[in-house]
């Protein structure tokens, strides 16, 4: 749990950081580009450590074995499409357990 934690204060510490690069623009676009894809990563391995279910989340369960987990590496360029997918997959389930039911 502390580990979670602390991946989330170092990911809140990086995107302030790109805020701050972006709000002063005297740094190369490069450097806030990277500042928040890092930011967005230690967003995500905090989720990994401290929230993530794999019986709640099935998108991202798949897209994690799918990728052998170097998936997280490219997590931020997948991110709309692992909302997007999550929130269809969780209509489908919904749907499934409604007609389940009777």
């Amino acid at each position: 749990m502390f580990v979670g934690l602390l991946f989330w204060a170092v990911a809140l510490l990086f995107s302030v950081g790109a805020v701050v690069l972006w709000l002063n623009q005297q740094e190369e676009p490069w450097a806030v580009l990277t500042t928040a894809y890092i930011g967005i990563e230690f967003w995500f391995f905090g989720y990994l450590l401290w929230l993530y279910d794999h019986r709640k989340h099935p998108t991202i369960d798949t897209f994690m074995q799918s990728t052998l987990f170097i998936g997280t590496l490219m997590v931020p360029i997948f991110i709309p499409a692992l909302l997007i997918g999550s929130i269809r997959c969780h209509f489908f389930l919904n749907s499934l357990k409604r007609i389940e039911n009777g």
